[in-house]
C-alpha cells in the first residue's frame, strides 16, 4: 500500500512526524528569518490538519510539543561531553594526543586526511574526533587502523571559506561533530599498542583483503567504493565522470544498494512463506540479513540509515494493518533525527531520503499499464528512475550548480546491472574470508568493472548533455519542494497548492528584493594572485593579475555566490571608483610613476618594493588590504609597521575576501 493511496495528513502521526523534523532543523538555523518561514510552514500544517483530525485544537497543541521536541532534542545533542577534548587541552603547552584512526578521506596532492577518534589527552582518557592533516613529505609512513598513534603539537580551529559561494568545510564538519584539525607529516607520527575491536577496524580489514585480492587496481578501489562505502580509494578522474554521467550515487551505500539487497534477500528466503506465520519470518530474515551486511561492512552512519530505512520499508509491506509503507520511513526518519539530530545536517542523509520519498510518492503518478512485461518493466526502471531524480533534482542544484541530462540512459544501461555486481562483489568478499579468489571470478569482475568505466566515459564526454551554471537561492528551493509535497498529498486541490506557492512565492520574493542592483565590489583571496570580482546587474567581471580558468572552481564559487551565468574577465587596472570610494592598487608602477594616492583603500599586490612607513608619512587610508598574492615574510613586515602606524588592515588569507560597500556602510 503506497503512501501516494492514501492522502498523508489523513494518517495518525505523520503531521507530528513532519513538525518535528522541522523543528530538528530549526534548532541548527542561524539566520532568524528562516527560522520564523519554519515555525510558519509547521503552524499551517497543524492548523490545517485540526480542521481533520479528531483531536480537533488539540491537534495544534500537540504539534507545538512535537516541534519543541524536535528543537530541545538538537540543542541537547549540540551540548559538548565533558570528557570532550576541549574542557582540558593545554594551549600553552605541546600536548600529546594518543588517538585511533577513525576514517580515511580523499586524499589531496600534498597530504592525505583523516578522521581520528581520541583516546587519550596528555595520557588522560578524553573523547571527542578530530581531523588530521599530515603532509606528504619525507618517508611516507603507512598509517593503518589496527594500532593507536601518537602525535604532538597544538589542535587548530577549522577555517570558514574564504570567498563568498565557496564550499563551507567548516559547516560540513560541524555536522560530524568535528571542530578542530591538526597539521603534521608521518615522520613526527608515532605508532602505540594496539586498537580496540572496531566496525571501522574490521572495514579496513576488509578493504585490505579486496586489496590482496588479485584484482585489476581499478576493480578493487571500484569495489571497496560499492561495498564499503570507500569512496576515497576512487581517484579524482573517476569520481568526476561518474558525477557527470549522474550516477555518483552508486559509490553511496545508501538506499539504492540496500533496496537491492532486501529484494536478493527476500527472493533467498522466500521458502519461509510456506511455513506457519511465513511472512514474518521471512521479513524477520531479511531484516536480520540486511543488519548483518551493515555491520560486515563496517556499519558506517551511511550504512547504518539506510539499513533503518529499509528495516521500516521491509516491516511496513509485511504489516499485517498494512501500514502504508512510506509511513513506515517516515517513522524511521524521525527515530533517526531522535537518536542523531545531527542527521539533518548531512547532505548525504537529505538526498536519500529525498530519493526514497520520491519514489514512494512520485512514481505512482506515472504509473502506466502495459501488456508486455518487458516493456513494463523498462517503464518501472524509467519512473524509479525519474521519480527519485524528480525528488533530488532541486537539492542537487542548489549544492552543485549542475544536472546530468542523460542521467536515465546511465540508469538504463547501468542499473540492471549492479544488482549483479553487487552481488556477485559481496560473493566475492564472502569468499576472500576464507579463501583466496577464483580466476574466473577475478575476470569476471575485473572484465563488469571495464565495461562500466567505458560506458561512463563515454556519457561524461557528452558535456553538451551536462547542465551547468544552474542556481537556485533558499527560497526557490523551499518553493519547489511545496509545490511537490503540494502535488503528492493533494493532487486535484489546486487552491493548496497555489496558497503554498504564493506563501513561499513571497519569500522568493523577498530575497529578490533583499539583493542590491547597484555594483558591489569584492577583493578576493586567491594564492599568488590578485583579483576583484564586481557583481553587476547581468553579470560578474573578474579582474584578475594572471591566467585565471573559467571553469575553475574560484569562477564557479563566485557565479554561484552571485548566481550570474555571465561572466567576463579583463586584466587588473590599478585604479577602481565605487559610490565614490577609491581602490587603489600598489605595485611597481605606482612607485615608478609618483602618482598621488587617494585615502579610501590601498591593496598591496605581489610583494611589492615600498618603504610603507615613508608612504604612511604622506597620508594614511581608510583601510590596507594585503590579499594572497604577497608572502608571509612580506606580509609580517606590513603588518607590524601598519600596526605601529595605527592604519586599519585586512588579511585576506585570514579573514577572507574584503565585500568594500559593506566597508562603506559600516
Amino acid at each position: 500500500m503506497y503512501f501516494g493511496q492514501v492522502k498523508p495528513l489523513s494518517l495518525p502521526l505523520v503531521p507530528f512526524l513532519f513538525v518535528f523534523v522541522l523543528g530538528v532543523h530549526a534548532a541548527f538555523q542561524t539566520t532568524t528569518f528562516y527560522l520564523c518561514i519554519e515555525i510558519a510552514i509547521a503552524s499551517y500544517l497543524l492548523i490545517y490538519y485540526s480542521f481533520f483530525s479528531p483531536l480537533k485544537w488539540q491537534t495544534v497543541l500537540w504539534g507545538i510539543c512535537f516541534f519543541l521536541l524536535g528543537f530541545y532534542m538538537a540543542k541537547f545533542d549540540q551540548r559538548i561531553p565533558k570528557d570532550h577534548y576541549s574542557f582540558s587541552i593545554n594551549q600553552k603547552i605541546e600536548n600529546s594526543f594518543e588517538v585511533e584512526l577513525h576514517q580515511r578521506l580523499y586524499a589531496t596532492s600534498s597530504k592525505d586526511r583523516f578522521y581520528v577518534k581520541l583516546v587519550k589527552l596528555n595520557g588522560k582518557a578524553a573523547s571527542g574526533v578530530f581531523l588530521l592533516n599530515v603532509e606528504k613529505k619525507g618517508e611516507k609512513k603507512a598509517l593503518d587502523q589496527n594500532k593507536r598513534w601518537i602525535i604532538k603539537g597544538q589542535l587548530h580551529p577549522i577555517q570558514p571559506p574564504l570567498n563568498p559561494g565557496a564550499f563551507d568545510y567548516k559547516n560540513y564538519l560541524l555536522g560530524h561533530d568535528i571542530y578542530h584539525q591538526f597539521n603534521s607529516h608521518s615522520d613526527s607520527i608515532i605508532a602505540g599498542k594496539n586498537s580496540d575491536f572496531s566496525f571501522y577496524k574490521y572495514q579496513a580489514f576488509l578493504s585490505q583483503k579486496i586489496k590482496q585480492s588479485g584484482l585489476d587496481p581499478k576493480a578493487a578501489s571500484l569495489l571497496q567504493a560499492m561495498l564499503l562505502g570507500k569512496r576515497s580509494m576512487l581517484d579524482t578522474s573517476t569520481r568526476e565522470r561518474f558525477s557527470k554521467a549522474g550516477v555518483i550515487h552508486l559509490f553511496a551505500i545508501s538506499g539504492l544498494h540496500i533496496g537491492l539487497l532486501m529484494l536478493f534477500f527476500q527472493t533467498l528466503l522466500r521458502p519461509l512463506q510456506f511455513l506457519a506465520g511465513g511472512k514474518a519470518w521471512q521479513s524477520l530474515g531479511v531484516v536480520v540479513c540486511l543488519w548483518g551486511y551493515a555491520f560486515l561492512v563496517g556499519a558506517s552512519p551511511s550504512v547504518l540509515r539506510a539499513v533503518t530505512l529499509f528495516s521500516a520499508y521491509q516491516i511496513g509491506r509485511s504489516s499485517r494493518r498494512k501500514l502504508p509503507t512510506a509511513y513506515m520511513v517516515l517513522l524511521s526518519m524521525g527515530l533517526l533525527l531522535f537518536i542523531h539530530p545531527r542527521f539533518i545536517l548531512q547532505l548525504g542523509f537529505q538526498m536519500s531520503y529525498l530519493a526514497v520519498f520520491g519514489i514512494l510518492f512520485i512514481k505512482p503518478l506515472l504509473h502506466c499499464k502495459f501488456n508486455l512485461k518487458l516493456l513494463q518493466w523498462f517503464w518501472e526502471l524509467t519512473t524509479v528512475s525519474l521519480a527519485a531524480q524528480i525528488a533530488v533534482a532541486p537539492l542537487s542544484i542548489f549544492h552543485f550548480h549542475q544536472f546530468p541530462g542523460l542521467f536515465l540512459l546511465s540508469n538504463w544501461v547501468i542499473l540492471p546491472f549492479v544488482g549483479l555486481f553487487l552481488y556477485l562483489g559481496i560473493g566475492s568478499l564472502g569468499l576472500l574470508l576464507f579463501m583466496p579468489l577464483p580466476v574466473w571470478m577475478q575476470f569476471l569482475i575485473n572484465k563488469a568493472v571495464e565495461l562500466m568505466l567505458e560506458f561512463v566515459e563515454w556519457i561524461a564526454a557528452k558535456e553538451a548533455f551536462l547542465f551547468t551554471d544552474l542556481y537556485l537561492d533558499t527560497g526557490s528551493l523551499i518553493l519547489l519542494y511545496c509545490c511537490l509535497f503540494s502535488l503528492v498529498s493533494y493532487r486535484r486541490t489546486f487552491k493548496i497548492i497555489w496558497l503554498l506557492a504564493s506563501f513561499v512565492g513571497g519569500l522568493g520574493l523577498y530575497e529578490n528584493l533583499s539583493q542590491s542592483t547597484s555594483p558591489q565590489l569584492w577583493i578576493a583571496h586567491r594564492y599568488k594572485q590578485s583579483v576583484i570580482v564586481v557583481n553587476e546587474r547581468e553579470q560578474v567581471r573578474f579582474f584578475h593579475s594572471d591566467s585565471l580558468s573559467p571553469q575553475g572552481n574560484f569562477v564557479a564559487d563566485y557565479a554561484a555566490f552571485f548566481k550570474k551565468r555571465k561572466k567576463i574577465f579583463h586584466s587588473l587596472k590599478n585604479t577602481y571608483t565605487i559610490h565614490g570610494k577609491s581602490l587603489v592598487i600598489i605595485d611597481e608602477e605606482w612607485i615608478f610613476d609618483l602618482k598621488p594616492l587617494p585615502l579610501d583603500y590601498w591593496l598591496l599586490h605581489k610583494n611589492v618594493k615600498i618603504n610603507l612607513t615613508r608612504l604612511l608619512e604622506k597620508g594614511k587610508p581608510k583601510k590596507v588590504i594585503i590579499d594572497g598574492s604577497n608572502s608571509p615574510y612580506y606580509i609580517n613586515q606590513w603588518i607590524t609597521t601598519l600596526s605601529n602606524a595605527g592604519v586599519a588592515y585586512h588579511l585576506t588569507g585570514k579573514k577572507g575576501a574584503l565585500y568594500l560597500i559593506h566597508e562603506n556602510e559600516e
